[in-house]
């Protein structure tokens, strides 16, 4: 929620899931240096309404990530299909508001 790059995806973030939910797709917010206070501040401010973990203090939850993404590198998105593999990963902010929309759209097309 602190990090610039988390504030300039947030939009894009939000659209995707606001535009896809009803299809079936979840999002789940990770906040991996942030405590609550920040990080609901971050959620008012920006109006996200997907679901988000606080993970500062949760080893186990930083553990579960580790084979698909680094954590020091935030923001990190992933995009996953429906067997649970990552179809996607964007290191960094997703800037645009077509790329993630697009490639969240071909997984929902994926025949299961």
């Amino acid at each position: 929620a602190g990090c610039g790059p988390c504030r300039i995806e947030a939009p894009v973030l939000q659209e995707t899931y606001t535009e896809t939910k009803d299809a079936g797709v979840h999002f789940l917010g990770v906040n991996i240096y942030d405590g609550p206070e920040q990080a609901t501040s971050f959620e008012e401010s920006y109006g996200i309404t997907y679901p988000s973990l606080l993970a500062r203090g949760d080893a186990a939850l930083k553990l579960a990530f580790a084979d698909y993404t680094s954590l020091s590198a935030v923001p990190t998105t992933l995009v996953l299909d429906r067997q649970g593999r990552v179809a996607a990963r964007f290191i960094g902010a997703v800037r645009d508001d077509t790329s993630l929309p697009t490639i969240v759209k071909d997984v929902l097309a994926e025949s299961s």
